[in-house]
């Protein structure tokens, strides 16, 4: 949880996290933010209850997408924290494309999409589990854009990401170093959703 905090951005005040049972929540965490207190407790001046995000019990055992899911949440406190300009201020879109750009990239990348094989007495099969409002893909897409914002970054970056998402960024990033002054940065017509299909993405 600290090293979550020191690397994304300051916030006056955190939310408590608290561990819950899985068949409690629909995803693996939830954030609850400030609400108005009992009555009682506006006239004693303390007139809202604190911010405080849900873990599921199953991130326990999995250190990498908890402390995504620890971002992602701490991601959406500091919006509300903020004045919103937008709407969209407040949207997956963006909230979970914060962590990202604050470090989490490869973190983020690796946790969007697990694949297991099992096989159990005769029986087996694959199960695919995902992690975050991005695709692979997508991370690939923004580690490929910050690259370009921040040239500091070490060349040996690409070959730490998954396969998936690497295609991605190096693609990215080869096609903006031979048209630099080209298309726009970003384009809110063109920017890549879970429903493109690799062609578009590119």
């Amino acid at each position: 949880e600290q090293a979550v905090r020191k690397a994304m951005p300051d916030c006056q005040t955190y939310p408590s996290l608290v561990i819950v049972a899985s068949d409690s929540l629909d995803t693996l965490s939830r954030y609850h933010g400030t609400e108005p207190e009992e009555e009682s407790k506006k006239q004693s001046g303390s007139n809202q209850r604190a911010a405080k995000v849900e873990l599921s019990d199953q991130l326990i055992a999995d250190p990498l997408r908890l402390t995504m899911e620890i971002a992602f949440q701490y991601s959406v406190h500091f919006w509300h924290q903020i004045e919103p300009k937008h709407p969209l201020d407040l949207n997956p879109v963006t909230t979970q494309l914060l962590p990202i750009c604050c470090g989490f990239g490869f973190l983020a990348s690796d946790a969007s999409l697990y694949d297991s094989q099992w096989s159990l007495v005769g029986y087996s099969g694959w199960t695919l589990s995902r992690s975050g409002y991005y695709t692979a893909e997508e991370i690939g897409y923004a580690l490929g854009t910050l690259k370009t914002l921040k040239p500091e970054i070490p060349d040996n970056w690409l070959d730490r990401l998954r396969p998936d998402s690497r295609q991605v960024a190096e693609y990215f990033v080869k096609s903006r170093a031979i048209t630099p002054r080209g298309n726009r940065l970003f384009d809110a017509i063109q920017i890549p959703s879970s429903k493109c299909d690799p062609q578009k993405l590119k």
